[in-house]
């Protein structure tokens, strides 16, 4: 019997240029390795997939997690795997396994839920949080649910974070230390299977987002550092991911801090820079692990 497997993508995604080519590259590695890749959007998958007679598995290229619970209720296999997912999702979630694990990160506040109010009221609270954490201005504020560079705030001053928190406290936020040792760089380590497969530096002269999205540029790194490979690798293994990258930071004292983990990493400009076949790497870990 012939192996099924389909890509769910968001269904904003379908027309965007950005998706698209990564979506297309998950399409020809799998052809590679003999399966056709079936795509369906999040809004039409449940009802594509339940009228299948059998799905070995999903590679899963969006955040919808209630839509992932709803297909492990039908015994399908789901890449990555519903803890990655999770935990990746919500920077909150990663923040806490990071401090569980003690790998290192910045030193990080995760504001509270509030319910038909703006936090904002609360303010005073929230400064005397910062101050007993230790974390002084410029910081970092971050919406817990976001990717590609946005809703990240680089914060000066009182009236700036009093403004941010007021504008966006449904967003759900936390705050987070700056490390400024290297304005606008981070180092990015594509895992699979919790081994480094590729690492570059990402630098934007322009922003303190490194993101190749807002101008970032990216640089292979091919011998990198070994203590960035073991936080690197500690990072994938606390998240559970089966794939993906780890964004991590350097102080002046070359100490490594975790950022974030993207359990939905693109991988198309990686491989291209390190010439390595990532997005078949990706495809052939999923068919060894159905």
């Amino acid at each position: 019997m012939a192996i099924n497997g389909y890509l769910i993508y968001n269904i904003t995604q379908k027309n965007q240029k950005i998706f698209k080519t990564q979506i297309d590259a998950y399409v020809s590695a799998f052809k590679l390795e003999h399966v056709k890749l079936k795509l369906v959007d999040n809004l039409h998958a449940l009802e594509v997939i339940k009228n299948e007679k059998h799905v070995d598995f999903v590679l899963f290229w969006d955040k919808d997690i209630a839509l992932v619970y709803q297909l492990l209720n039908l015994n399908i296999k789901v890449f990555n795997n519903i803890d990655a997912l999770r935990l990746c999702d919500d920077k909150a979630y990663s923040y806490a396994l990071f401090n569980k694990n003690k790998i290192p990160t910045p030193k990080t506040i995760v504001l509270p839920l509030t319910f038909f109010e703006d936090l904002s009221k609360y303010f005073n609270d929230i400064k005397k949080l910062i101050n007993i954490n230790g974390i002084k201005y410029p910081l970092i504020v971050k919406e817990r649910r976001n990717s590609l560079g946005l809703g990240v705030y680089l914060i000066h001053n009182d009236i700036e974070l009093n403004k941010i928190i007021k504008s966006k406290w449904q967003r759900e936020l936390i705050i987070q230390e700056y490390i400024d040792y290297e304005y606008g760089k981070d180092y990015r380590v594509y895992v699979i299977n919790h081994r480094p497969k590729a690492v570059v530096s990402r630098t934007n002269k322009k922003d303190f987002r490194s993101n190749v999205e807002l101008g970032g540029k990216m640089k292979v790194i091919n011998k990198p550092d070994e203590v960035l490979l073991k936080v690197a690798i500690r990072s994938s293994l606390a998240l559970k991911l089966d794939f993906g990258a780890i964004d991590i930071v350097k102080d002046k004292n070359n100490k490594y801090f975790v950022l974030e983990v993207n359990s939905n990493a693109r991988t198309l400009t990686i491989e291209q820079l390190a010439k390595t076949p990532l997005t078949r790497s990706v495809a052939k870990y999923i068919l060894s692990n159905i």
